[in-house]
């Protein structure tokens, strides 16, 4: 007869951001950002999605970013414009479909320099 206690579990509160979501980032007109959305599960899938609007209303849309990540969920955004201005958010989710995201209010981007693109 198994002790069924001595196998580790992982639970699914296990699933956490590695570092803390920035509330701002600042970037320089053309300059190359990185925004970290790795996870402490290996396996687990990363999205980072961008939001233009800078005010929150429900239903704001908010689309993928169409960038891979590199390094497990760390995204390159290159050649920063002032169209790349507004809110970030990364989200994961691990194989067993626990999901986990950042607040809404995180991730905004300012863009200094020229703001025409």
């Amino acid at each position: 007869h198994r002790d069924l206690h001595s196998f580790p579990t992982r639970r699914s509160s296990d699933l956490r951001f590695k570092k803390k979501e920035p509330m701002v980032i600042v970037a320089q007109y053309k300059q190359k950002i990185k925004i970290d959305c790795s996870t402490t599960e290996a396996n687990a899938s990363t999205t980072l999605y961008h939001r233009k609007r800078t005010r929150l209303r429900s239903g704001s849309l908010k689309t993928p970013v169409r960038v891979k990540p590199r390094n497990g969920g760390i995204y390159t955004l290159k050649n920063i414009r002032s169209r790349d201005m507004g809110f970030y958010s990364c989200e994961a989710t691990s194989p067993e479909g626990n999901k986990i995201t950042w607040s809404k209010r995180s991730g905004r981007l300012f863009v200094l320099g020229k703001l025409k693109s």
